[in-house]
């Protein structure tokens, strides 16, 4: 029998999932199904950071003045970009709940809403050449 903790937003280690995903290559949805605890392959669960000396807080940095702080995101993003083969799925997995804190898929929040703006024109620019 599985044991089911509660899930977690962000960085913070995943519920046991129901039925076990064939690893990071498997398919992932947001939410729901067998495949939906993509979270348990990033890089940034807590027990992966631990054992590098660090602590998920870098990836929620509380100011973007204080030189710790940026040091840390920049950090954050690196492990993301560098090392998380589940960058896509945390991406949207922000833009679906609407995190407008932290890092998520290598981006902050302004870096979030910078690419969600120039998907829209884009969209838009191409509605306007398709009419």
């Amino acid at each position: 029998m599985t044991t089911h903790r509660a899930r977690t937003v962000g960085h913070m280690e995943p519920a046991a999932t129901r039925r076990e995903i064939a690893g990071p290559k498997a398919g992932f949805t947001q939410s729901g199904g067998p495949d939906s605890d993509w979270r348990k392959w990033a890089a940034c669960r807590a027990d992966r950071l631990r054992a590098r000396k660090l602590s998920p807080s870098i990836f929620f940095p509380t100011s973007v003045v204080a030189a710790s702080d940026i040091a840390d995101a920049e950090r954050a993003k690196a492990i993301c970009v560098e090392e998380c083969p589940v960058r896509a799925q945390c991406l949207r997995f922000a833009d679906a709940s609407g995190c407008s804190d932290g890092i998520f898929g290598g981006l902050d929040g302004d870096e979030r809403r910078a690419a969600k703006r120039k998907a829209l024109r884009a969209r838009a620019k191409s509605a306007g050449e398709d009419a």
